[in-house]
């Protein structure tokens, strides 16, 4: 019995030996993958702590060029309002500068009116006959009788102020005008109206004893404003073929044919706006 015991005690102590080395083993092979693990979390913590930092010095340098943006966007909205400001006086000045130009428009509107409305009145006593050879040594007031003569116009030499030769443009090949000066109204409306017997009768400069037979024209002095218009008036008349336009006391009238009425042109807008309703009305 007593040699029993001692192998017996033996046994449970291998056995418990060896219990306690598996689970030490076990403990290690726990504890390593927990370092394992440690590590790792480690790692990944190093790894997102970095990150942070990272998205750290972005947000900070985010921030910053935000603070600039704001500024600039500060020193922009003062130049804009500084922009306005100047705009805003710009389109008081153009206002100011449009109503100074309507003003002197309507000034020198109304010089010109007054400048036209005087050469006109002035004129009511003046005619220019056109297309009349100079001959040396001529009486032009002798020239204008005669010719009142030949058209019907009672026109006596009495009646004529004066008679002259105006100045030809250097480039002009026709024969200079007389300007005819009367010194009353009456005796110049006679021989105006009378100047349809110009072409009535076939008079020309061959019937006051020239060489040449030229067609004789008695037309009324006109304003500097009046004579552009009806230069251009004249052009509209061929343009729309109609046949007949003269001047009365400086007014100028149209007419398409003898069975329409006159039409009074007292602009260039009045005369365009003839031009195109005609067009428009023949097309």
């Amino acid at each position: 019995m007593a040699n029993k015991t001692p192998r017996s005690k033996t046994a449970k102590s291998v056995s418990e030996e060896t219990k306690d080395e598996g689970q030490a083993s076990l403990y290690q092979q726990i504890l390593t993958k927990l370092q394992e693990n440690k590590n790792s979390a480690d790692s990944q913590y190093e790894s997102l702590l970095q990150a942070i930092n990272r998205i750290n010095s972005r947000l900070d340098t985010l921030e910053t060029e935000h603070k600039e943006f704001i500024e600039f966007l500060d020193c922009m909205s003062k130049d804009i309002k500084e922009l306005q400001g100047e705009n805003q006086q710009l389109k008081k000045t153009v206002a100011e500068l449009h109503c100074a130009s309507q003003s002197r428009q309507a000034t020198d509107k109304a010089v010109t009116s007054t400048v036209d409305k005087l050469e006109t009145e002035k004129n009511l006593k003046t005619l220019i006959v056109a297309n009349i050879p100079e001959s040396h040594h001529e009486d032009t007031v002798k020239v204008v009788t005669t010719l009142a003569g030949l058209v019907k116009a009672d026109v006596k030499i009495t009646d004529i102020e004066t008679a002259f030769r105006l100045k030809n443009d250097s480039t002009s090949s026709k024969p200079p005008l007389i300007m005819v000066k009367f010194n009353n109204t009456s005796s110049r409306e006679r021989l105006y109206n009378a100047r349809l017997n110009l072409h009535k009768n076939s008079i020309t400069t061959k019937s006051l004893g020239l060489s040449q037979s030229n067609k004789i024209f008695i037309n009324e002095a006109l304003s500097k404003s009046q004579r552009s218009l009806f230069y251009k008036a004249r052009s509209a008349k061929g343009q729309l073929g109609w046949r007949y336009i003269w001047t009365y006391h400086g007014s100028i009238f149209m007419r398409k044919s003898k069975e329409t009425d006159a039409i009074r042109i007292t602009t260039e807008e009045e005369l365009s706006q003839l031009t195109a309703n005609t067009h428009n009305h023949n097309g």
